[in-house]
């Protein structure tokens, strides 16, 4: 699974929430979907993926990768759970007491999803 092969080798798990903010407000990679698409329904991880494609480089040292994988994981999951929120809330499923949802499967296994992260 690419997802916990990633999450280990970048060691998502053994830093703290300033650093990943710092991070992620470093790494400038942009938010899916965001401006005019951001209430639509759906995933897009692509333009994620180019701009970490366009940003490492050979000259990378192994810890500024290990901090963009972060940043990048980061924010897929803010995506994500943008996404499931706006979901339940076009079903009916969210209003002020919470919702129902279940994750299962690699996503679910996840510790840093599990965690989450908040972007502001």
């Amino acid at each position: 699974m690419p997802g916990a092969a990633l999450e280990q080798w970048s060691q998502l798990n053994d830093v703290n929430a300033d650093t990943i903010k710092s991070e992620v407000e470093k790494s400038g990679l942009p938010r899916p979907l965001t401006d005019l698409k951001n209430r639509v329904l759906a995933f897009s991880f692509a333009g994620l993926r180019s701009a970490v494609d366009r940003t490492v480089t050979e000259q990378m040292s192994d810890e500024e990768k290990r901090s963009l994988g972060r940043a990048a994981q980061v924010i897929s999951f803010n995506h994500v759970a943008d996404k499931v929120v706006q979901g339940m809330e076009a079903s009916g499923n969210l209003d002020e007491t919470g919702g129902t949802l279940v994750v299962s499967g690699g996503v679910a296994c996840n510790l840093a999803f599990r965690k989450m992260y908040v972007l502001p």
